[in-house]
């Protein structure tokens, strides 16, 4: 069991081994979404707190100091944050894809889930498709805070789209909503765009052995 290089590049590329490699073994036996949610959950989380920029003086820096210790690596990271979503390297050929009805990524607003929550099938119907303007930055942002806070929901009986849920201005929430495949091409670029940070090693992480 090899020890991690980091949890910025090294942890994801691990990740991104077994989102692919259990792929089939997780539908097999019908766990195909969970599998992906779960890999989800920490591969965006883990290298995404580790080299955001803070929003404010009121934030304090992770305990890592992975921001400062891989500087150019956080700068790639705050690029990319900033690149509009459907034609960056998360989303390739994004805005023929969503145009054509091929991309099902979607964004809205839910107004409340107070006293009842909405019908979500019906909110997975009419949501609007992620326009030209929308930044990587705002996509993660939504996904990381559904991740942290529980705020994701599943709809059809063989789950066909998910949503992912922020807290907006109270008692409003955000939303980004995919189906399961184009949520795993988004993770399998995500990783990608990992593995090719500036670390400073002089050489990629390609070569540490793919185990643990």
């Amino acid at each position: 069991m090899s020890a991690y290089r980091d949890y910025v590049s090294d942890f994801p590329r691990r990740c991104s081994v077994l989102l692919e490699r259990l792929r089939l073994p997780a539908r097999g036996i019908g766990l195909g979404v969970t599998h992906l949610l779960s890999i989800t959950t920490v591969g965006l989380i883990v290298p995404h707190e580790r080299l955001r920029r803070l929003n404010d003086e009121s934030q304090t820096e992770h305990p890592s100091g992975d921001r400062r210790r891989y500087k150019e690596a956080a700068s790639q990271y705050d690029r990319l944050l900033e690149e509009y979503f459907l034609s960056s390297p998360l989303s390739p050929d994004g805005p023929q894809l969503l145009s054509s009805g091929a991309s099902t990524w979607r964004k809205g607003k839910i107004k409340s889930v107070k006293p009842h929550a909405p019908n979500f099938d019906q909110v997975f119907a009419t949501a609007k498709p992620v326009e030209d303007d929308v930044k990587v930055g705002t996509m993660i942002g939504i996904m990381r805070n559904a991740l942290a806070h529980g705020n994701i929901v599943t709809g059809g009986r063989e789950i066909h789209d998910i949503m992912f849920l922020s807290r907006d201005e109270y008692p409003a929430f955000r939303f980004v909503a995919v189906e399961p495949e184009d949520l795993r091409t988004f993770m399998t670029n995500y990783f990608e765009f990992l593995r090719h940070l500036d670390l400073g090693r002089g050489r990629l992480v390609d070569d540490a052995p793919e185990a643990a």
